[in-house]
């Protein structure tokens, strides 16, 4: 059962990605996102979501935070893996952005959908004070491509 509800979470996870994604050009930062939010087991996202659950929060709710926190760590392996800073040249047996596409794409790849969690994560939930200052102020959209 267990397995069954982390493939569950992956899959969904996964697919708001794709989501996500479809609507903008395919440019290499694209790509570079793409490249970068595929694969991996998808841990964090499925404790969002079953914090959720337990909560009373169904998935089509708590899917926009889970994927943000996703889309962080993304980031965090993306940004790791550059020259100038472990200059790895795998992550999960393939090679990792800066060697698919090239270095300042990884960087752009890892940002942008950090800027978009925060939006994301607002559509999750009751809208705070916080999330709408961020989305007053251009927090996140104005960052990297398409903002």
């Amino acid at each position: 059962m267990l397995q069954t509800t982390l493939t569950d979470a992956r899959d969904r996870i996964q697919a708001q990605f794709n989501t996500m994604l479809a609507g903008f050009d395919d440019v290499p930062v694209v790509r570079g996102m793409a490249y970068a939010t595929r694969g991996g087991k998808r841990l964090r996202g499925f404790m969002v979501l079953e914090t959720a659950r337990l909560h009373g929060i169904g998935p089509d709710q708590a899917i926009h935070a889970a994927t943000g926190i996703e889309a962080l760590h993304a980031y965090s392996l993306v940004h790791d893996d550059l020259p100038c800073m472990d200059n790895d040249d795998l992550r999960r047996g393939c090679p990792t952005v800066h060697v698919k596409l090239d270095e300042a794409t990884a960087v752009l790849a890892g940002c942008r959908p950090v800027m978009r969690t925060g939006r994301g994560a607002c559509r999750s939930g009751p809208s705070t004070g916080a999330c709408q200052r961020s989305q007053r102020h251009g927090v996140g959209p104005g960052v990297g491509y398409g903002g």
